[in-house]
């Protein structure tokens, strides 16, 4: 966006055996809270950037990451818990709507 990256980093983690999507933000996308555009070319870039990993004997790729759920974990990061660190997102986390996700911080 703006020829700036949203995304510095992008992978897969095992945490105490829960498999997570340890996205790092970038200053640029950390300064573009809540910003519709940003959020989504900030999606996009962390899809572009997802790797392919083997966890607990699990695959786990884009295809796994590009999910309403996962989207719906990133975005409220990206709107509620910028300044984390990394945005730890978990495809074991399923939640009925996106203000379930804001409800349980993010995921």
């Amino acid at each position: 966006m703006w020829g700036k990256d949203l995304i510095k980093s992008v992978k897969w983690i095992s945490r105490s055996g829960v498999v997570s999507l340890s996205v790092v933000p970038t200053g640029w996308n950390r300064f573009d809270v809540g910003f519709q555009p940003a959020i989504s070319a900030g999606w996009k870039e962390t899809l572009a950037k997802t790797p392919t990993k083997t966890l607990n004997k699990k695959k786990y790729n884009r295809a796994k990451a590009n999910t309403t759920r996962m989207y719906w974990q990133y975005r409220c990061h990206q709107v509620a818990a910028f300044t984390k660190s990394s945005w730890n997102l978990e495809p074991s986390k399923i939640r009925n709507t996106y203000l379930d996700y804001v409800k349980n911080l993010c995921n």
